[in-house]
């Protein structure tokens, strides 16, 4: 009994501690990520940047069989370990970066955009753009980016 006092006792001191460590900056980034729903926003980023890498793959190579070392598969598995990734990054080094490139009172009135009825729209489309983005930069530019890679000295 007297270990789990222990144990509770260390865990609020903890909380309390870093609780302490937030800024107000911090604190109204972690805001405007919560209203900008950054983790859903990157997650639907990744799996829309998975299955544009995917397509791509596919139409390089298509005799790519079918099975655990297929690149859909891989890609899958790759996207089920990121998510915990996701969340760090989110948390902890995009709040670092925020904070490092804006003030506090950028952050709020980025925070009233992103609550407004252009900014949620903003959001919800943002998955969709980035897709729409990756399928033309893999069909569209990827195949003179590799060209331009393979014989160094030309410009595209």
């Amino acid at each position: 009994m007297k270990k789990l006092v222990l144990v509770a006792g260390a865990l609020i001191a903890c909380s309390i501690v870093c609780q302490a460590q937030m800024t107000p900056k911090k604190a109204a980034i972690k805001e405007m990520f919560n209203v900008m729903h950054q983790d859903s926003l990157m997650k639907k980023t990744m799996n829309e940047m998975t299955i544009a890498m995917a397509a791509s793959y596919k139409n390089q190579d298509p005799n790519n069989s079918p099975g655990e070392n297929s690149m859909e598969k891989i890609l899958e598995r790759n996207k089920e370990a990121t998510q915990g990734i996701i969340t760090k990054m989110i948390n902890e080094d995009m709040v670092d970066i925020y904070d490092k490139h804006f003030t506090l009172e950028e952050i709020k009135d980025f925070t009233i955009f992103y609550k407004s009825k252009s900014g949620q729209q903003l959001l919800n489309k943002t998955p969709d753009i980035t897709r729409d983005m990756m399928s033309t930069m893999m069909t569209k530019y990827m195949p003179a980016m590799r060209q331009a890679m393979m014989s160094p000295g030309k410009s595209q």
